[in-house]
């Protein structure tokens, strides 16, 4: 219940919260600029296509584009990172560890 109440206070902040210090402006323009989508837009996706509890989320520049990587654990103890396009919130990890922990409809 802890980490869930965390990853809410943090859904809630703006993504620059997830940055070490110097790249935190950096990012805060880019979002108010509309280049990259809110924390809880990114974990509302997740939540609604994947099993397991957020463990971690960074934001980060990576060739000019900003990406959400964010690790989840899953109910057998593995660890699984997705990675999403931070403006689009598009779904940039495949594989079959990627697919097994994907909700069934």
């Amino acid at each position: 219940m802890k980490t869930m109440l965390a990853v809410l206070f943090l859904a809630l902040a703006l993504p620059t919260a997830l940055l070490a210090d110097g790249d935190q402006e950096q990012a805060r323009r880019a979002y108010e600029a509309g280049e990259i989508v809110s924390l809880g837009k990114v974990l509302d996706a997740v939540e609604a296509n994947f099993e397991g509890e957020v463990i971690e989320v960074e934001l980060e520049e990576e060739g000019g584009k900003w990406i959400y990587e964010v690790e989840l654990l899953m109910r057998d103890g593995r660890v699984i990172e997705l990675t999403y396009d931070a403006a689009t919130v598009e779904l940039r990890t495949d594989g079959p560890r990627i697919e097994a922990a994907r909700k069934k409809r």
